[in-house]
């Protein structure tokens, strides 16, 4: 039998799950955004584009995973189950890019087995791996280690959202093109930093707090019975 959670704990794994579900999606589709950047030999101005793009996207749909597994999170002391918080989650990763499939397929029905393959490699593939670290996340007793532990992770990942854009435009060969080819460059990199900054800037907040709570908290408090009345003659 599975040893239940604190009944205070449920706002910190709240947080936990959040911060987890936002890391896993910038992990798992950064990913495939950076396969996609290395494998794409149509368009060779853009061919690092996907990378960053891919990871600032995964931030926001990992936030929607996480949240649909708050939904299924049990109320009170218990911990959640693996299945439902499994199912929540890849249907909350999952959602947009699987409506814009069935909105495409639904629209020239001829290339949905075409759509299917994309389907399966950039929507559920990484869908499925944030999902199933959310569902050990919310089947496990929580530790208040594992709260430091989100936040600096959150921040990392905020971190890696600000420095992928740079790193990848400067190593990708010179941009080729004109127009709007051109212009896809300095959209990616605006894009990527308006997701990564408030999330580097989340997850600062988040560790820095956790720290201070922990430094705070170890401090013994004196006990009533040492502290004795001063009586004046």
């Amino acid at each position: 039998m599975k040893p239940a959670a604190l009944p205070g704990d449920r706002d910190m794994r709240v947080w936990d799950v959040l911060c987890a579900g936002t890391t896993l999606g910038v992990l798992a589709w950064g990913a495939v955004g950076a396969w996609t950047a290395a494998t794409i030999d149509t368009y060779p101005w853009n061919a690092w584009i996907p990378f960053p793009v891919g990871a600032a996207k995964g931030a926001v749909l990992g936030l929607l995973a996480a949240a649909a597994v708050l939904a299924v999170l049990p109320k009170g002391p218990r911990l959640g189950r693996s299945g439902p918080a499994f199912c929540a989650a890849f249907v909350g990763g999952s959602l947009p890019g699987t409506a814009r499939t069935v909105l495409a397929a639904s629209a020239d029905p001829a290339h949905l087995m075409a759509l299917l393959p994309h389907w399966a490699g950039t929507v559920a593939l990484p869908a499925v791996a944030c999902a199933a670290a959310l569902a050990v996340l919310a089947g496990r007793p929580y530790r208040p280690g594992q709260s430091i532990a989100a936040g600096a992770t959150l921040a990392l990942a905020g971190g890696a959202l600000v420095l992928v854009p740079v790193l990848a435009s400067a190593l990708a060969p010179e941009i080729r093109g004109n127009g709007g080819h051109a212009n896809e460059g300095p959209l990616a990199i605006l894009l990527c930093w308006s997701v990564g900054l408030p999330v580097l800037f989340a997850g600062l907040v988040r560790w820095g707090l956790l720290l201070r709570r922990r430094a705070g908290g170890g401090r013994p408090a004196e006990p009533a019975a040492a502290i004795r009345p001063v009586v004046r003659p």
